[in-house]
């Protein structure tokens, strides 16, 4: 750890190197996770959309030793560092439609959803489907009765919204749905 401490950001984009940062994410110890977790912060959209993160049958002797790096890295530390998950899905939010579309990106958002977002994470996940007045004017970190509602996704975004917003969360819905 001491040999890549404040390096992590040059050294997960290379490849060989990059087995580095996946041996101590698997073996390490908490500390040493949330380190990562740090000092990856403001990198994982592009760590989840890296082209690279696939493995070709090149390596397929090997294939065990390379997994899909990225997505691996992104998945482990949204699974072993709950203090940094919120912070990981959040530099999601408003690209999550179109990570959804991306090759590489779309299992580390499923991934994350399905296993490991508890419902106030979801909700993160899923503000982009109610359209863009509700992504910029909702609640991303606020009082408890705020997150309460975010909670309940759909029906507590649309709670007490006049008709007319309440016709462009659903069209915005619709059209993230067709899209995807």
């Amino acid at each position: 750890m001491d040999v890549i401490r404040g390096r992590v950001n040059d050294i997960v984009f290379k490849h060989d190197a990059s087995r580095i940062v996946q041996t101590v994410v698997k073996y390490g110890g908490q500390k040493q996770r949330d380190e990562i977790a740090a000092e990856l912060k403001g990198k994982y959209k592009e760590l989840a959309q890296n082209r690279y993160s696939k493995v070709r049958e090149v390596f397929s002797p090997l294939h065990c030793f390379f997994e899909p790096f990225f997505q691996f890295l992104i998945t482990k530390l949204i699974r072993l560092c709950p203090a940094h998950r919120s912070s990981i899905l959040l530099e999601f939010q408003s690209h999550v439609l179109r990570l959804l579309l991306h090759r590489e990106a779309s299992s580390v958002i499923a991934d994350a959803f399905e296993l490991y977002a508890n419902a106030y994470e979801r909700s993160i996940l899923l503000r982009d489907f109610y359209g863009k007045e509700t992504a910029l004017f909702s609640v991303t970190s606020g009082s408890g009765e705020d997150q309460e509602r975010a909670k309940r996704g759909l029906s507590g975004v649309l709670e007490g919204v006049d008709s007319e917003r309440r016709r462009r969360v659903l069209g915005a819905v619709k059209e993230g749905l067709v899209t995807v």
